[in-house]
């Protein structure tokens, strides 16, 4: 078996221990993967309406430890300002500034 399908399998392991795993329990990672192939075969209507399964490169090779904490320039608050304004003008005016809508003085009895 692979380091790649290890790797998903036990995502918190180094590449160290998986290759230690992959040396101790080589026969037994061998044997599930043709147990798997003959699967595959045995069951083969399991697989035909299956959808394919895309594999999913998001934020490869990003590590949460790499993060780090910076003050705000003043040029990314001003642009989340600006972003923030356009937002505040489009939720006040949700139907546009054709309609006009009127408001109401309602009591509400209890």
């Amino acid at each position: 078996m692979m380091l790649k399908r290890l790797r998903s399998w036990q995502p918190e392991a180094s590449e160290e221990q998986l290759s230690a795993f992959i040396q101790e329990h080589g026969m037994l990672l061998e044997l599930l993967d043709e147990s798997w192939q003959k699967f595959v075969k045995q069951r083969a209507e399991l697989f035909q309406a299956a959808s394919p399964v895309y594999e999913s490169h998001y934020a490869e090779g990003f590590s949460v430890d790499d993060l780090r904490h910076e003050p705000v320039t003043n040029a990314e608050l001003m642009a989340f300002l600006s972003a923030f304004d356009r937002e505040r003008t489009h939720n006040d005016r949700p139907f546009g500034d054709h309609v006009e809508y009127a408001e109401q003085d309602w009591e509400i009895e209890e």
